[in-house]
C-alpha cells in the first residue's frame, strides 16, 4: 500500500511539473525613463526668472523661435525611441529635469512624435536660482497618479548662514501603473559647481529628503 502510495505521489509532482513547464508565461513591458531636457526654456524673457542667462535668452531674438522649434522636435524623437525595441511603444512614464515651465513640456508632448501617447504632465514651480524645474510625463492609459507633492530642499552658504542656495525642488508621484500601485521620485540633483568635494554636501543633503 505504501508503495502504491508513493508511486501516486511521484506521478503526481511529474504530472504538476510537466504542467507547468508547458504553460506559456507571458508579460507586458512598459519603459520607465528619465531625461535631461538640457535647459528647455521657451523663447520669451521671464521677469520673475534668472533666465537670462539660459541659451536660449543668450541667442538673438529672431533665432530663437527656429532654434526652440527645433529642440523640441529632436527631444520628442528621441523619448519616443526610448525602449521601443523590447515594449514596442513609447515611454510610459518618464521623468525630466532642466525644464523652465509647464509650457515647455506641454509643448513637447504636443510634437508629433508624442502627441499619439497622450501624455499628461506633473510639474510644480521651484525656487531655483536659474529658473529650472523638474516634472513627470505619463501615458495616460497605462498611469493614474494618486497622489502628488513637491519638496523643498533649503541649502545656505557654509560661510554665510543667511545666504541661502535656491535649488530645484523634489517630486514626488505616486499613483497605478497598469492596476499596480508605483512610486516615483523625480531628483535633479545639486551641481558640482566650485567641485565635487566643495558641493558634495548639498547633494548629500538631497539624498536625506
Amino acid at each position: 500500500m505504501k508503495k502504491l502510495s508513493y508511486s501516486l505521489l511521484a506521478i503526481c509532482i511529474l504530472f504538476g511539473q510537466l504542467t507547468f513547464s508547458q504553460e506559456k508565461k507571458t508579460y507586458k513591458v512598459n519603459t520607465i525613463a528619465f531625461y535631461n531636457l538640457e535647459n528647455l526654456f521657451d523663447t520669451v524673457n521671464d521677469p520673475d526668472k534668472y533666465d537670462e542667462a539660459s541659451p536660449m535668452m543668450e541667442m538673438a531674438e529672431g533665432l530663437r523661435a527656429d532654434v526652440y522649434k527645433k529642440k523640441l522636435k529632436n527631444m520628442a524623437r528621441v523619448i519616443s525611441e526610448i525602449g521601443k525595441k523590447v515594449s514596442k511603444q513609447p515611454p510610459a512614464v518618464i521623468g525630466v529635469c532642466e525644464v523652465e515651465n509647464r509650457k515647455v513640456l506641454e509643448d513637447l508632448v504636443n510634437e508629433p512624435a508624442l502627441l499619439d501617447a497622450d501624455y499628461g504632465i506633473v510639474h510644480f514651480d521651484s525656487p531655483d536660482e536659474r529658473g529650472i524645474d523638474v516634472g513627470l510625463l505619463y501615458r495616460k492609459n497605462l498611469f493614474r497618479p494618486i497622489h502628488i507633492s513637491s519638496h523643498e530642499l533649503v541649502l545656505y552658504d557654509k560661510n554665510d548662514p543667511d545666504d541661502r542656495d535656491y535649488t530645484r525642488d523634489q517630486l514626488l508621484v505616486s499613483g497605478l501603473l497598469d492596476g499596480e500601485e508605483i512610486h516615483f521620485i523625480v531628483n535633479h540633483w545639486p551641481s558640482r559647481s566650485g567641485g565635487e568635494a566643495a558641493s558634495r554636501s548639498k547633494r548629500e543633503k538631497k539624498q536625506r529628503l
